[in-house]
This record gives structure tokens, sequence and C-alpha cells, in this order.
């Protein structure tokens, strides 16, 4: 082969090789640049949950440019049958610290903990979190500006729910809730809005609710929602928990709500806690249906997760 035929197929396969590399490239980061920053330690490197860690979750097709973080804890006794419990984080976001302080219950009780975190790069502003992007602006609902069941925050918890038990191998039907300030939001609004996969839930600490009353448009009631007003009887009568701290009286608070429709409820989180639950055993005896729920006043506790966490597992798990 004369030398200059060797020089054309030394470049000829120098231009297949760069093709081949841009391919790869493509293929590796293209193709996913969805995906949250990038892993940290304790990462799932596998398909099954073990230890203490976390992995990206984007599996759900209608909320796959929305990935969440999921934080787990799996007690070292858990087996399938362990109940799973999803846990949900204030309006900091901190999936890994809720983890983390909830950890040592659910070794405790033997529960499978669950942290799903709602970043808000994909989550922005409570509209998507404590409201479930239920509505386009769920402060200033329509019923033309209902969002579709697909695209509600709730909705994704569902299918995270059937993740987890792949992952786990698990036989359980239903999960449990316990949410703390905007994740106490968001949960006891899930239970409104997600079906009948919850099986128990302590909501704690909550800055403001969702009553239970079409006559009052969302987001202070139920009005303009899809919400099923049979659904009131089976979730008064579920095994649900309202807590709160004796100390989570401040009415300047950080962050707490205050207008008009708000301070309808109290003027603080203790107060709007027990309006909440009173307001709920006042429609049960309404409604002439079985009321379940109780409330806890835990003493010496302000607005801080690590003060209810281990009330909120006594009586999720008795």
């Amino acid at each position: 082969m004369c030398s200059g035929s060797r020089l054309y197929f030394r470049i000829e396969l120098m231009k297949k090789f760069l093709v081949l590399v841009w391919v790869a490239c493509f293929l590796t980061y293209g193709c996913d640049n969805n995906e949250l920053p990038a892993t940290k330690p304790g990462d799932l490197k596998d398909s099954e949950l073990k230890g203490t860690g976390s992995y990206i979750y984007s599996s759900y097709i209608p909320l796959r440019e929305k990935p969440v973080r999921v934080h787990y804890h799996i007690p070292s006794n858990a087996d399938e049958r362990s109940p799973i419990l999803f846990a949900f984080h204030g309006a900091s976001r901190d999936g890994q610290y809720t983890r983390d302080v909830l950890a040592p219950q659910a070794d405790r009780k033997g529960v499978v903990l669950i942290v799903p975190e709602f970043s808000t790069d994909y989550y922005p502003g409570g509209n998507e979190y404590n409201l479930g992007n239920l509505f386009e602006n769920g402060e200033n609902p329509s019923l033309s500006s209902l969002n579709a069941q697909e695209i509600w925050t709730f909705t994704l918890i569902k299918q995270l729910f059937l993740d987890v038990k792949a992952k786990l191998n698990s036989s359980r039907s239903a999960y449990g809730v316990l949410g703390f300030s905007a994740g106490s939001q968001f949960a006891h609004r899930l239970a409104y809005f997600s079906g009948d996969a919850i099986e128990r839930a302590a909501f704690c600490s909550a800055g403001w609710y969702t009553l239970m009353d079409d006559q009052i448009e969302f987001p202070y009631g139920t009005g303009l929602t899809p919400f099923d007003p049979d659904r009131r009887a089976i979730l008064l009568g579920s095994d649900f928990h309202v807590l709160v701290g004796a100390l989570d009286n401040d009415p300047n608070a950080s962050s707490l709500r205050r207008n008009e429709e708000a301070d309808e409820q109290g003027t603080n989180r203790y107060d709007r806690a027990n309006f909440y639950f009173n307001t709920c055993n006042t429609l049960a005896a309404q409604l002439s249906t079985p009321f379940n729920w109780d409330i806890t006043v835990v003493p010496g506790v302000s607005h801080e997760l690590s003060g209810l966490a281990y009330q909120a597992f006594e009586k999720l798990y008795p």
C-alpha cells in the first residue's frame, strides 16, 4: 500500500472513531439531562433498597421532566411485610434531614421510611408542593385552570409507592403518611385527592388547612376541586392523627400565613391544629359517621420535627 493510501485510511479511521465518541457522549448525557445533580454518597447502585441512602426517581412519564431525590432508610429487620411510611419535609425541602430525624423511630418500629425531596428547581413555591399542583395557580383557582390529574404532585406519590414496592418486593397494598409543616399541608391534601392507598397518617404542625367543605373555595376548602364528597366518611373514619407542639403558638412565626381566610382557623399553628381537628369532628357528627382521628399536643415543643417524631410514631404504630 502506498504512503498516500495509508494516510487516507488513517484519516477515515479517525473520522469513524470520532463519530463513535460523539454517539457515546450523546447517549450518556444527551438523553438524560433532566436528572437532579450528581449522585451523592449512599446513592442507590442497584434495584434493591437497603440500608440508608437515596436515589433519583424519574420513571413516572408525565412528570419525567421533574425528578425527585428519594431518601430512604430500611431497618435491618425489615422484610416484605414491613409497613411503608412516606414522610414529607417542610418548606426547607431538606429530605435528608427529615429522613435522619425520623430514622431512629423507624428502626424502633420496624418501618420502612421513604422521604421524597421536592426541590424548588422542579417544584417551585407552595403551588407545586403544598397545594399539589392541583390548579395552575392554587391560590386563585378556577374550573378552567384545573390541571390534569396526571400532573398533580399528589399523583406522583402513588407511582413512587409502586416503585418502592417493586424494589422491596413488598406485599403492602397501602402506605402510611407523616407530614411536617409544609409537608403536613401536602399530606392532608394528598389524603383528600390520592384515592384509597393511605392506611394511616400523622399531620404535624401544618401552617393552615384545607377543609372538607365544598362551600369554601380551594385552597381553604374543597370548592372548585374534583374532591368526592362521599370520601368524607372514609377519611373521617381513617386512622389519622393531628399533632402540634404546645409552644407552637406564635402568631408572628416565620413563614406562618396570616390573612383573613387563614386567620379564621386561628392565628397560630396550635390554634389552627385544634380548629382543624374540631371542624372534622363536627363534620363527622353532621354526617352521622364514625370519627377515628385524635389530636396530640406535645408539651414543651414548638415548631420542630424532632420534638414530634416519637409521639407521631407512637400514634401511627402503637
